[in-house]
């Protein structure tokens, strides 16, 4: 509690001396809501890890997950959780993996080796089912307009369960796991699954399947083989979020795909979920954050990540919802957050400019060190042997180092900008003679980008 003194930087960071040590606090205005699990608290989740996500016409908000039973966040912030009674038929009630509301009002969950059925208004359960095959995890479940139970399974393929005459059928089950199933707007089925994408047509009352197999070395293949994500946009496009493959376009009038990958801007090539908002943009939760993704230039705009106020980075499969207003709800493995995207693209649009300095911090060759020598403006000559550079760079904004990024150019070797992420050093080997200029720019997390250096 001693304080010697405080500071306030260019950026607007308050830096406190104290006895013990230096304290760094960053002024961030939060626009992402958080519910977690703490023992023992009335406003706490039962579990962290969080997978299924619906809320109601009530705004109560339901929430799955990986090792916790059913629970409910009313609006007034209290938590309430339904684990399964004795008088029904045994399920595991934890590992719940994904919500879906039945016409009449009731929940359906799933969850290991079934799902069950939950009444809203008595707050009690009144159905449990189970797939024949114990370690069959239930990952998805839908009610059709006929009243079947559709099960997304890892072991028992694709069940579809009639609940009025107790009848079961298992279909892809000794080839396929299903992850995913999404209805379109033409009422057509699709299945994400461990080897690609699937449409489901009936013939006579009974499914036929047309299977777009993962095909990588085709440019209008399909990248990825597995699909935990199904989202259809504004013009009736899919998009597939795959774990390994990136985010993948697919046009199904022409039957093709065009997946962007970290090479678009993108954190990681495993993408989890996938919701569109008012603008367009497609938010995407991946096991690095979040990424705003523009399907008209193929861009990711934004990238926000724990700085932001999320809880975790690492975002669990298929765990978004979004709700009547805007709002947009993300489940992680610490628990679950939801924000509006306007706000949070507000908060982009309004950021300072870049006030923090960029530097080079190092210039060398295979030979020898110029680093003492060198300023942004400074003209350098070498001998025709030392055509290997390494170049280390940083910006002078601690709010969180970690989100800093990074763009540079060598004229006369480059033609365009080379976007480096948050790598703060890059090498050029085997340069021809002549005449280089190295450009470098540099912008904090999502802020704007400094001039050219």
């Amino acid at each position: 509690n001693d304080v010697h003194s405080i500071f306030r930087d260019h950026s607007g960071n308050i830096w406190i001396a104290t006895s013990e040590g230096a304290c760094l606090l960053t002024p961030v205005q939060r626009f992402v809501n958080s519910y977690t699990s703490t023992d023992g608290r009335l406003y706490s989740l039962p579990a962290k890890h969080v997978k299924a996500i619906y809320q109601d016409s009530a705004s109560n908000i339901w929430v799955g997950a990986y090792d916790g039973p059913l629970c409910k966040i009313n609006t007034d912030g209290k938590i309430m959780s339904y684990p399964l009674t004795d008088t029904l038929k045994y399920i595991p009630y934890k590992n719940i993996y994904s919500i879906f509301k039945k016409k009449n009002g009731n929940i359906l969950a799933s969850t290991l080796f079934g799902y069950m059925e939950f009444n809203v208004i008595t707050n009690r359960y009144i159905r449990t089912f189970r797939t024949t095959k114990n370690m069959a995890y239930a990952w998805d479940i839908f009610e059709d307009k006929n009243g079947l139970i559709w099960l997304a399974t890892n072991r028992s393929g694709l069940v579809i369960y009639d609940p009025v005459h107790n009848i079961k059928n298992e279909y892809l089950k000794t080839d396929y796991a299903v992850w995913k199933i999404f209805c379109d707007r033409d009422n057509i089925f699709w299945l994400g699954t461990n080897k690609g994408l699937i449409r489901v047509d009936f013939v006579n009352n009974s499914p036929k399947f047309v299977f777009y197999p993962f095909n990588s070395s085709n440019n209008h293949g399909l990248h990825g083989k597995n699909i935990f994500d199904i989202y259809e946009d504004k013009s009736g496009i899919l998009w597939l979020a795959t774990t390994e493959g990136g985010l993948n376009r697919f046009d199904k009038s022409k039957g093709t795909f065009e997946a962007y990958t970290t090479a678009n801007g993108f954190t990681s090539d495993c993408i989890c979920g996938i919701l569109q908002d008012n603008e367009g943009l497609l938010w995407l939760s991946t096991q690095e954050g979040i990424c705003v993704f523009d399907p008209l230039s193929k861009k990711v705009k934004y990238v926000f990540n724990k700085s932001d106020g999320f809880l975790s980075d690492m975002f669990s499969f298929c765990s978004r919802f979004k709700n009547q207003q805007g709002e947009m709800f993300f489940g992680n493995q610490s628990g679950l957050n939801s924000f509006y995207p306007d706000d949070l693209k507000k908060c982009v649009s309004n950021s300072k400019a870049l006030n923090a300095q960029l530097n080079i911090t190092s210039f060398k060759t295979l030979y020898k060190n110029y680093t003492n020598i060198i300023t942004s403006d400074q003209t350098i000559s070498l001998p025709f042997n030392e055509n290997t550079l390494f170049i280390d760079f940083a910006l002078m904004d601690f709010a969180d180092p970690a989100q800093n990024q990074f763009s540079y150019k060598l004229e006369g070797l480059d033609t365009g900008w080379y976007y480096a992420d948050n790598h703060h050093y890059t090498t050029f080997t085997d340069l021809s003679p002549g005449n280089y200029v190295f450009l470098l720019k540099a912008r904090s997390a999502n802020g704007p980008w400094s001039s050219k250096l």
